[in-house]
């Protein structure tokens, strides 16, 4: 997995879990999950670049924020909800802040499902950057949380397909399964594919899954 798709990985569970976060705790989240020490100003510029995205879905602003580090005054650009008034909350040793609870608005749902186009194929929705690939799906891939889906274009009709082995067709990016089952493919990877619309219509096969 690339560091720009980890990086957006460890924002949108930060968001998702309501924290007050800067930055450098989304390095100390990818460090921590990588176990390699990528470099901060790296993950830095992913982080702006990507909270500058979404940020405004997710119901979020950032703020200059000082506080104590080693009793010296530090200022940090602090990204929380929009109704935190208190940001000492914020906690400077601590990867994430205070939890909230996330309301289901239809800025935070994760995806959409509606009736479905076709038989074996259901509509899905760019939701906070992302497009969400079905437990269903991927379970019928042989896939299961931890395990890495190859991202490809096709050669042929130029459709973006997800499946477990790398076929002939360019592989534009590599995923990893979340904890709950799913593949969520960022706005970044369908527009490499060429990909501009928000609704999607996703179908699978047994060893692949379209997006188109």
């Amino acid at each position: 997995m690339v560091l720009q798709d980890r990086v957006e990985i460890e924002v949108e569970n930060l968001l998702e879990s309501g924290s007050m976060f800067t930055a450098y705790d989304v390095t100390k989240s990818v460090r921590k999950t990588t176990k390699i020490n990528v470099d901060h100003y790296d993950v830095q510029k992913y982080v702006h670049q990507y909270m500058d995205e979404i940020m405004d879905e997710w119901y979020y602003t950032r703020s200059n924020h000082t506080f104590l580090k080693n009793g010296m005054p530090t200022t940090v650009i602090l990204y929380h909800d929009i109704n935190e008034l208190n940001l000492n909350n914020y906690n400077p040793n601590a990867v994430s802040g205070p939890k909230k609870k996330v309301p289901l608005t239809p800025k935070s749902v994760k995806t959409v499902s509606t009736v479905p186009a076709t038989k074996g194929s259901v509509v899905r929705k760019v939701m906070s950057g992302r497009l969400t690939i079905p437990t269903f799906m991927i379970d019928k891939l042989g896939m299961e949380a931890g395990d890495t889906a190859f991202i490809s274009k096709s050669t042929q009709q130029g459709l973006l397909l997800v499946t477990k082995v790398a076929w002939k067709h360019p592989v534009v990016a590599k995923l990893m399964v979340d904890s709950k089952g799913n593949i969520r493919i960022s706005r970044r990877i369908l527009n490499k594919v060429g990909y501009k619309g928000n609704t999607f219509t996703v179908r699978s096969d047994k060893d692949h899954v379209v997006v188109e």
